[in-house]
């Protein structure tokens, strides 16, 4: 009778099966999911994070974590969680909708360079898509009128906000160059300083993995993988790597 109950309610029914096997990271995403549309929100993060305990790059669990905590507006922490669903998305309509809501937090964030790259991005990813076409139209129009105006500050994502490398600079200032070119939405020079700090220490696991995420917005999947797969090997047990 209890079990009927279960498989009659989604709650129960996905709640049970995280029980009886906790490292079903796919039972957690789809308790999830019932929270979500239940606007749990709180909820639905803490099982989408139970997910990723168990598969720390499952795309579905990802990306759904990076909506939730843009509802929450958890902006840097959304657009981390999207980055790494990047990372293992080989199916364009959900690599689409991962650079679309990648380019609504970088508009929120003020990194309005990074938000006509991204919008661009999921066009391409689901071509003719009104939706995204529309997306991207808007993004360009708010970065031309930032750009346009007399004062203030330079917005986010330009070229020129990238610290140069000082010479003879160490790997970890380098690793933190290379992190605050990737802020400002410079992926090239964020790969250049990631590359120049694994000169230095090329077991660096942290900066193989910033390595990885920076490639994939260059749209070099290949060698983000390769990366990605290095510091894997590295440390196979870190949660973060997969």
């Amino acid at each position: 009778v209890a079990r009927d109950a279960e498989w009659a309610n989604e709650e129960l029914l996905w709640g049970a099966a995280t029980r009886a096997c906790p490292r079903n990271f796919v039972s957690h995403v789809l308790l999830g999911n019932v929270y979500d549309k239940q606007g749990r929100i709180d909820e639905s993060i803490e099982a989408f994070r139970n997910a990723l305990k168990h598969h720390p790059y499952y795309m579905h669990a990802n990306l759904n974590l990076g909506r939730a905590l843009h509802i929450k507006r958890q902006l840097p922490e959304a657009k981390a969680a999207l980055e790494t669903a990047l990372l293992s998305c080989d199916h364009p309509p959900d690599c689409a909708l991962i650079y679309s809501g990648l380019g609504v937090i970088s508009q929120e964030m003020g990194n309005w360079a990074a938000a006509v790259g991204y919008t661009a991005q999921a066009m391409q990813s689901a071509p003719g898509n009104p939706r995204f076409v529309q997306e991207h139209a808007n993004a360009k129009a708010i970065a031309a009128q930032q750009q346009s105006e007399p004062s203030g500050p330079t917005p986010r994502g330009t070229p020129s906000s990238a610290a140069k490398a000082p010479p003879g600079a160490s790997a970890e200032e380098l690793f933190h160059l290379g992190m605050a070119a990737a802020g400002a939405g410079d992926y090239q020079e964020a790969e250049q300083h990631f590359r120049a700090s694994l000169q230095s220490r090329p077991d660096d696991v942290e900066a193989l993995r910033r390595l990885a995420m920076v490639r994939v917005q260059l749209g070099a999947h290949s060698k983000a993988a390769k990366a990605a797969k290095k510091a894997l090997r590295l440390q196979p047990t870190d949660a973060s790597l997969y």
